[in-house]
């Protein structure tokens, strides 16, 4: 199914949902006499977010080793959380503890992007992200796996691909996969499908790019996986804090504005990192003033042939937008 993402929601969670449904009810008379009717529910499925984002200027300077224990605390430190949370609505925790749902993402894209000397909307780009994600999609889901022969595997398994030994990668999008020169080593990602067939998975769903708008800000970083708004930018609110992007006198030669960029380019992005995720991504394109409608749903329809199931805003410069020099600012 395709869908387009056209709410104030973020679209990087597809998760079912259903309601309860009563069964029956009965009118009981108390010792006082006082009246009390008791309904009896089938239990329905409210699907809840549990979810954190790699920050990937940190990533870039780790080792290997340093990677792993990253995901490992990540991983079951947010499979805690669906043990330990308050659920006001019982069906919200009769689907997190079914499924143990997880949806971990990344933020600081385009600094990492930068930090690597590689501009966002080029073909070098992509296949330094396609990398990336392949190496934070392997990991996460072999440790989900590993916290399963620990712990268990999520109550519904063996009703999903997963024990089939089915993972992202091979159901990846072909269009998608013709984007980059990238070799993927399919021969480490069959070994992991068969390990998790037989040892099981932890959480039905491990991976989700949220737009991380106000976290990202707070640790000064580039939001989730979007291009910069400006090199130079105020942050509105009950205070206004000058703000220059990360490390922008090293790296601001390799920046570009998010309406200065090749929309196709970012469409692509998303269509690589897509590969490697089993939720979806919230991925804003950036218009400055659209020729027609055409133009729009063309952009649109591209990203869905390219596997990606939402887009999250379509945003367009305002016309009261004026150009301002970041040397006089």
């Amino acid at each position: 199914n395709r869908y387009i993402g056209s709410s104030n929601l973020c679209t990087e969670i597809l998760l079912p949902s259903r309601p309860s449904e009563v069964i029956n009810e009965e009118l009981f008379t108390m010792e006082n006499n006082n009246k009390r009717i008791v309904k009896r529910y089938t239990a329905g499925e409210i699907a809840l977010c549990n979810l954190s984002s790699v920050n990937l200027e940190k990533w870039h300077y780790m080792t290997d080793g340093e990677k792993w224990a990253l995901i490992r605390t990540l991983v079951r430190g947010l499979d805690n959380t669906i043990d330990e949370a308050v659920y006001p609505v019982k069906e919200g925790k009769n689907s997190n503890l079914m499924y143990r749902y997880l949806g971990i993402g990344i933020l600081n894209y385009t600094n990492w992007l930068a930090l690597n000397e590689c501009v966002i909307d080029t073909q070098e780009a992509l296949e330094l992200a396609d990398e990336m994600m392949d190496d934070l999609s392997y990991r996460i889901i072999k440790v989900s796996m590993e916290l399963a022969i620990e712990k268990g595997s999520f109550e519904k398994f063996y009703e999903t691909e997963w024990s089939q030994g089915i993972l992202p990668i091979h159901k990846a999008n072909e269009k998608a996969k013709a984007l980059t020169k990238y070799k993927v080593n399919m021969n480490k990602w069959n070994e992991l499908g068969d390990e998790i067939a037989k040892n099981g998975l932890r959480n039905a769903q491990l991976m989700a790019i949220a737009p991380t708008a106000t976290s990202g800000k707070n640790i000064s970083a580039t939001e989730s996986i979007e291009p910069i708004s400006n090199f130079f930018y105020k942050e509105e609110g009950t205070t206004s804090i000058p703000t220059l992007v990360a490390n922008f006198s090293k790296n601001n030669r390799f920046y570009k504005k998010a309406f200065d960029c090749d929309q196709y380019f970012l469409v692509e992005h998303a269509g690589v990192r897509q590969k490697w995720i089993d939720q979806t991504q919230s991925v804003n394109v950036y218009i400055k003033r659209p020729d027609s409608l055409k133009e729009l749903v063309d952009l649109h329809m591209y990203g869905f042939d390219l596997g990606m199931p939402t887009f999250y805003y379509l945003r367009q410069q305002k016309e009261s937008d004026i150009e301002e020099c970041e040397s006089c600012t």
